[in-house]
């Protein structure tokens, strides 16, 4: 026997019990109609306000065990369902429930179990049990922490709790932080992935990675704007980002993926391990905000060729990042030298990685100038002072031991300038890099040294054309640029040794050129006859003078073989300072060709008539002239000529050189 009755909550349904018993039957409708004498009286103080389940009429109909119930016309009546299709037992209407969602993403409110209370006896660990031929769940259960909801009511809608920002294929999303496993050695599945399962949903485990380590949110709430976090520059498919540092993971040695690189994943990116080489070594930015302007780096200049590039120093890394670059770390994204290594010392000359190069500019001198530079009086070499200035110098073979980042020449400048000397004869050729160029000139006014410029690429040769590409190399709008800035410095020694007989003519025209071409130092002209033939310069000096609008011209001539007697050494200077013609000793050796030279005469007269020398070489000579070495190595010892010439002979250089009144 079944009954079937209406029940009012927020609308009319019906519901069909099972008659299970006569008495529990009319007890529910004794309480339920208030019995009495079968009258409308109002139900008593206290007892539930339901509505009337009769069919009309005092008391409403009875219906006895077994027949079916009916309406109040007396047509046979099932049980009625609610709106959503489903016929809900009284018992349970009302009845607390958790939000379950089935395979099919399907929802629904599943009571709590009323007996089966106790999880222990879950004997299937699945956190559910059947009670009155339903499922229900077991109170205190992972599962019973789901969303909480009412029988017969509609379904809450979903609760807005912490969460952290995970991402799913590319798309961002806020992900529940589980509330019942809070530890991922509490995970119930076992597998330490730091996600558990809870309120129909997967969920993050508050104690793991994940729940430390990603950004916090709310479900159901816009996800919130990417924080800012500590990170440092590096490099992806050549395109520059800022990595995070990792918060949680904090030392390599915690690395747990095992492969100690550096690298973790937190906030659903990779993370830079803070005290990994890549954090100390990498420049510093903050994720989220614009890249930092990268910052310069100790470096050294290493070959390319004939010039040198910049490459920076490890200052973190210690060592290579390959077994095949044995010389070669890697930090701030790019390679680096580590310091010590033979590439490291191959590469002398220090430079500044990554940032602007140094202007290498000297200094515009001081007060009230005579000349923009030095200039020719009277047959003397004088500063742009005033101040006459006699010459004591030493070539240096920059042009074949400084290119390719040797920097042996330059190198050697610190050496020499102890010495005393006053002047350098920077050997070069038109091939040569204008930067290092710059450099060299720029270092040997540092060290308070006059530099005189020559090009060797017209050595005893005779065509005027190639003495003229000698002119066209020092008005190139470049090289032009270095020689103005050193105006007041450098000196301009026109070709090295050029030995056309039409020397008058072809120097007249290199004179003009360079005139008219913005290079208005002191013009440097060598003897022909590799440089030795002094009466060339003797016959052509006033001429050449004069073909000259600035009148700044000096004259050098080379003595060698051809001044084997201090006779000779006495007639061409005899002769120059009679004539008052500008004259220099440009080269001059104990020694050439087998046959000696009046070096010690070349010393003591040009001493005596204040007439200037420069001594060859610094180091770097051929077989055939190696004895012609003043130094054994680039910063010393000095050889036997080389003590003769700076240190012992009558009239050396230490003894007699003094320093232009530019560098005072």
């Amino acid at each position: 026997m079944q009954l079937t009755f209406l029940y009012s909550i927020a609308g009319e349904r019906s519901y069909t019990l099972p008659m299970r018993s006569t008495g529990w039957v009319l007890g529910f409708c004794c309480l339920a109609m208030a019995c009495g004498d079968g009258g409308d009286e109002p139900v008593q103080s206290g007892a539930p306000n339901l509505p009337d389940l009769g069919g009309g009429g005092a008391g409403g109909s009875q219906v006895e065990p077994g027949e079916p119930a009916s309406n109040a016309a007396g047509t046979p009546s099932g049980p009625e369902p609610d709106s959503s299709g489903e016929v809900i037992d009284p018992a349970l209407a009302l009845s607390a429930g958790v939000v379950i969602v089935d395979g099919s993403g399907v929802a629904s409110c599943v009571p709590l179990c009323v007996s089966a209370t106790d999880p222990s006896t879950d004997r299937e660990g699945d956190d559910w049990a059947s009670e009155s031929g339903a499922s229900c769940v077991i109170p205190g259960t992972i599962t019973a922490a789901n969303q909480s909801c009412i029988l017969g009511a509609p379904l809450p809608a979903a609760s807005s709790v912490p969460g952290v920002v995970v991402v799913d294929s590319g798309t961002a999303r806020c992900a529940a932080l589980c509330t019942v496993t809070t530890t991922v050695d509490a995970d119930p599945d076992g597998n330490g992935d730091d996600w558990s399962y809870e309120n129909a949903a997967s969920c993050v485990i508050p104690g793991s990675l994940t729940g430390r380590g990603n950004q916090a949110c709310t479900t159901g709430a816009p996800l919130p704007a990417e924080r800012q976090v500590p990170g440092v520059v590096v490099i992806d498919n050549q395109v520059p980002r800022c990595a995070p540092l990792c918060l949680l993971i904090t030392d390599s040695a915690s690395d747990s993926d095992g492969t100690i690189d550096g690298w973790f994943y937190e906030n659903n990116l990779s993370c830079v391990i803070p005290d990994s080489v890549t954090a100390q070594g990498n420049q510093a930015c903050t994720t989220g905000a614009a890249l930092p302007t990268a910052e310069p780096r100790p470096g050294i200049f290493l070959a390319d060729g004939l010039d040198a590039v910049c490459r920076p120093v490890c200052e973190v890394v210690t060592a290579p990042s390959s077994p095949d670059a044995a010389d070669w770390g890697y930090e701030q994204n790019a390679s680096c030298v580590l310091p010590g290594s033979p590439t490291a010392l191959a590469g002398s000359r220090s430079c500044t990685f990554g940032g602007p190069a140094p202007e290498l500019v000297p200094p515009a001198l001081p007060g009230d100038k005579v000349a923009a530079g030095f200039f020719v009086q009277a047959g003397r070499l004088r500063d742009a002072y005033g101040a006459d200035f006699v010459i004591r110098g030493v070539n240096n073979p920059h042009i074949w031991y400084d290119t390719a980042a040797q920097y042996d020449a330059y190198r050697a400048l610190d050496t020499i300038a102890a010495q005393g000397a006053n002047t350098i004869r920077v050997v070069w050729e038109t091939a040569g890099p204008v930067r290092l160029l710059r450099e060299i000139l720029h270092r040997i006014v540092e060290l308070d040294m006059v530099p005189m410029l020559e090009l060797h690429d017209a050595t005893g040769e005779s065509s005027r054309e190639l003495l003229l590409d000698m002119a066209e190399y020092y008005a190139r709008a470049d090289v032009r640029e270095v020689l103005n800035d050193f105006r007041e410095y450098a000196l301009v020694n026109v070709a090295n040794e050029w030995s056309g007989n039409d020397f008058f003519p072809s120097y007249q025209a290199a004179i003009t050129y360079l005139r008219a071409n913005g290079v208005t130092h002191t013009l440097v002209i060598d003897a022909n006859g590799f440089g030795q033939n002094g009466q060339a310069l003797l016959d052509n000096a006033a001429a050449l003078t004069n073909a000259d609008p600035q009148r700044n011209v000096l004259f050098s001539v080379h003595m060698y073989e051809r001044f084997g007697t201090a006779q000779a050494v006495d007639t061409l200077l005899n002769a120059a300072t009679a004539g008052q013609v500008p004259l220099i000793i440009g080269e001059f050796g104990w020694r050439h060709n087998g046959q000696n030279v009046a070096w010690e005469r070349i010393l003591s007269r040009t001493s005596e008539l204040g007439i200037g020398y420069i001594a060859w070489s610094w180091l770097g000579n051929d077989a055939a002239t190696a004895e012609l070495d003043m130094a054994v190595d680039w910063n010393g010892p000095l050889t036997d000529w080389g003590r003769d010439v700076l240190e012992e002979a009558p009239g050396n250089v230490r003894a007699t050189s003094t320093p232009a009144s530019i560098f005072d």
